[in-house]
């Protein structure tokens, strides 16, 4: 899922909810490394709820991914080294 922010210069997150299971297999976990780096080439942030966190505390998991949201909700400040 991709969370697109209202404000410019705020990043898009891309929100992937995972099994275990799933990362068991070595050709899985490759591909959403690949996956991964390429979103965050094109600027997105990255954030990934794993099923049994989700399952645990839902409600916990819930509130780190607000957290996270809000975190990322100043602009991002282009600066330079040059003035």
């Amino acid at each position: 899922m991709v969370i697109e922010p209202q404000q410019p210069g705020v990043p898009r997150i891309a929100l992937e909810c995972d099994g275990a299971k799933y990362h068991s297999s070595a050709e899985a976990y490759a591909w959403d490394v690949f996956r991964q780096q390429q979103l965050e080439k094109y600027g997105f942030v990255f954030y990934r709820i794993w099923s049994t966190n989700w399952w645990d505390a839902s409600d916990r998991e819930l509130e780190k991914l607000l957290t996270f949201i809000k975190g990322q909700q100043a602009p991002v400040v282009q600066s330079s080294l040059f003035g």
